[in-house]
């Protein structure tokens, strides 16, 4: 499921605006369908566009997608960028230097929860943020994690996270691999 429901924070939202429990129970079954039907129709990072470089991105089954990159350094823009528990993505570069900048439009945080590698490194921005969920695999030569702010016309960027050659800890709940 994309979002994870949290009845306890929808609970005690309708109490403090002064519903009733059967507005909750209405409320909160009207958010699992849509959060189950809309999960399930975004899966995998969507929607990827080259912008610079060359790449393919390929889907090979319903839970893997892989991106074979033809250049040292590419670009992709993706509307969403997230990986659910039992998906990977799979980024097959030229060599261990290869860097692939993805830059995620969606207007929600970028959720990791499946496997994601590559034999290159991967920089990964959304302004609103990356979350790496218990379970997720991460298998890359070096990894780095941005939340672009756009409070200002200058974007500042803030590092979240930092993975190179696979020596870092990495974060609660991530599985690190080839270490």
């Amino acid at each position: 499921m994309r979002n994870a429901l949290k009845p306890s924070i929808l609970r005690s939202t309708v109490r403090a605006l002064g519903a009733s429990s059967s507005l909750y129970r209405t409320a909160f079954a009207s958010m699992a369908f849509v959060a189950v039907t809309a999960g399930e129709a975004i899966a995998l990072p969507v929607d990827g566009v080259v912008q610079s470089g060359a790449a393919t991105i390929n889907q090979p089954s319903s839970t893997q997608l892989v991106v074979n990159q033809a250049t040292d350094r590419v670009v992709i823009d993706w509307r969403n960028f997230d990986i659910m528990q039992g998906e990977s993505t799979q980024f097959i570069q030229p060599n261990s230097g290869s860097i692939a900048l993805n830059r995620v439009r969606d207007g929600n945080p970028t959720q990791i929860l499946g496997s994601l590698s590559a034999n290159g490194k991967l920089i990964l921005v959304n302004p609103n943020g990356v979350f790496f969920g218990a379970g997720a695999t991460v298998d890359v030569a070096g990894m780095v994690v941005r939340r672009v702010s756009r409070r200002s016309r200058v974007a500042t960027i803030q590092v979240s996270s930092v993975i190179s050659e696979r020596a870092l800890v990495p974060p609660v709940g991530v599985q690190r691999v080839n270490a």
